[in-house]
């Protein structure tokens, strides 16, 4: 993961609180939320590994390999929060709606057990490795145990959210993000982006584009405010949540690939720094500077 996303996120880490925006829809401007959030939207995860054709018949085979994954998700925006009536929405779920899309990639590992059998006893029952990920069965489908899991590093995303007209059925992307960090846990299956706003997909001319996504607090659009230069400042913290937590399963006869295809729950906030928050921001960077002056001067004399 590139070291300029993590540090943008650390930097403004401080200012990471929801903030309020509107939606200048075709229908009208919505009133101001803060959330996003979709229920029941089917991701689809594969994973891939470098053992070779017949080596492996199921999950179990990968435990404790290093495997190589991408998501593949999308769905429509269920709900902006939080919001209160229907001319609240300005429309929304009857003349248009808010889609997206989502793909994210890295690196895994399938976990047996969260402790080693040395340290089992009087651990619960299941809580140490068993050579077995499977915990039971939901819908006909395995899925893994309270104690086994998927840990994830996340490496790149891209996600897009689009503007759909219910009434011409036509659809515009409206806003792209980038991931800067991922964190989630092998044993519990939820999952934290941190993605940056991003228009660098965006071909310019189109001021319903550009006018769109509103921060109330600056007045300025999105738009307006990643072309100022404030692009990385603006955050966006979605919680995923992935439920069950299927087992994946062989996508061919040689099984070189697993696949898994599951329902994921999100809700979603924008953050958008206050000008006195970047104000502090770049006096501190200033300071540092200084002081690497300071300290090179000493050296000097």
């Amino acid at each position: 993961m590139k070291k300029l996303g993590l540090v943008a996120l650390a930097l403004f880490g401080s200012a990471a609180v929801a903030s309020p925006i509107q939606i200048n829809s075709g229908y009208g401007t919505t009133a101001q939320f803060s959330g996003l959030g979709a229920t029941n939207l089917p991701v689809t995860s594969t994973y891939t590994h470098g053992l070779g054709a017949g080596a492996v018949t199921h999950a179990n085979d990968l435990i404790g390999q290093l495997l190589s994954f991408s998501d593949i998700g999308s769905g429509d925006i269920g709900q902006l929060f939080p919001l209160l009536g229907a001319s609240a929405t300005a429309g929304y779920g009857s003349d248009w709606k808010l889609s997206f899309s989502y793909q994210v990639s890295g690196t895994a590992e399938f976990i047996d057990g969260i402790l080693p059998p040395g340290f089992c006893p009087p651990a619960p029952a299941g809580a140490c490795a068993d050579g077995n990920l499977v915990g039971g069965t939901f819908n006909g489908q395995e899925v893994f145990g309270a104690f086994d899991g998927i840990a994830p590093t996340f490496t790149s995303g891209v996600f897009s959210f689009f503007y759909e007209d219910l009434n011409t059925n036509t659809s515009t992307q409206v806003l792209g993000l980038n991931l800067l960090s991922a964190s989630a846990s092998a044993f519990n299956p939820n999952v934290v982006f941190n993605a940056g706003v991003d228009y660098s997909w965006y071909a310019g001319g189109n001021a319903f584009v550009e006018n769109f996504f509103m921060d109330v607090n600056s007045g300025n659009s999105f738009f307006d405010l990643y072309t100022q230069g404030n692009g990385t400042t603006i955050n966006f913290r979605a919680d995923f949540n992935v439920d069950p937590n299927y087992i994946p399963v062989c996508a061919d006869a040689a099984c070189l690939e697993l696949v898994r295809t599951t329902d994921l729950n999100i809700s979603g906030v924008f953050s958008v720094p206050e000008p006195t928050s970047i104000a502090i921001l770049g006096a501190g960077l200033l300071g540092m500077g200084f002081a690497a002056r300071r300290r090179r001067s000493n050296k000097a004399a």
